[in-house]
């Protein structure tokens, strides 16, 4: 499969990354020896399952040459499309567009550097048959506190059973014929209740919030949402390291303590 990583993003002055960053984008936080980005692509190009890598949202041409110098494989750099959305719709449409057909992708933010190649190959493996729309990884509170006891990673409620999301997934460039300005709206309102609530229901939003809503109904209705007849798939990695993102200078901090 080809794996397309998402590295659009640069952090404003006001935002708590701004001084790990200085106006450089999110992906070149440097840690260890390499910039951020150099470690996630590192472990999809040692990864068995992956063909081309591409990387949408980095722009700066210096940034390309300098990871391009790090990774022996060839990478293709797509330009920054404005938003988390638009770039993974574009990775998609790049998929879609040389292979000229439905085909299954990996997709990842630039910011879980602590991410190796035998994760991917056993997500990929949990993910069989691949007869899903997405597959969406999770971790729960224990592995993540067992790996990293300070992360202090938010965790979703389902009806008993918190779980975190992993910045990575599977899924199919089926997902270009999806609602996009759904994905618009979810994306937009994930921090804003009233907002999801409209675009959710309000049933659905208040069934989360009190911890009432299974993993089995929210696969349902994110399948719904995507207009597929099936649920989307869920899948439960053994490692935290898929779940490990780089959002807040604390966790910068403790990748770079850290780094495997």
């Amino acid at each position: 499969m080809d794996a397309i990583v998402i590295a659009g993003g640069i952090p404003e002055p006001e935002s708590k990354l701004f001084p790990y960053t200085l106006g450089k984008p999110k992906a070149m936080i440097e840690i260890g020896d390499k910039p951020m980005i150099a470690w996630v692509l590192l472990a999809l190009s040692a990864a068995k399952v992956v063909d081309e890598l591409i990387v949408v949202g980095l722009d700066d041409l210096g940034d390309q040459q300098l990871i391009q110098q790090i990774i022996e494989q060839p990478l293709t750099f797509l330009p920054n499309h404005g938003s988390l959305v638009a770039n993974g719709l574009a990775g998609l449409d790049h998929v879609y567009t040389q292979h000229g057909r439905h085909v299954n992708v990996i997709g990842c933010s630039s910011d879980i550097p602590h991410m190796r190649a035998p994760m991917i190959e056993e997500l990929v493996t949990l993910c069989q048959p691949m007869d899903r729309i997405l597959y969406y990884a999770a971790v729960t509170p224990d592995q993540m506190k067992q790996t990293y006891p300070n992360a202090q990673r938010t965790f979703a409620n389902f009806a008993g059973q918190p779980l975190a999301g992993c910045d990575i997934f599977v899924s199919t460039t089926k997902m270009l014929d999806t609602d996009k300005e759904l994905w618009h709206r979810v994306i937009n309102a994930r921090k804003n209740p009233l907002a999801m609530a409209w675009t959710v229901g309000f049933r659905h939003l208040i069934k989360l919030a009190l911890g009432r809503m299974s993993v089995e109904d929210a696969a349902s209705l994110a399948g719904r949402l995507l207009g597929s007849n099936q649920p989307i798939g869920i899948v439960y990695p053994a490692h935290a390291q898929l779940a490990m993102d780089a959002d807040k200078p604390h966790q910068v901090d403790i990748l770079r303590e850290t780094l495997p």
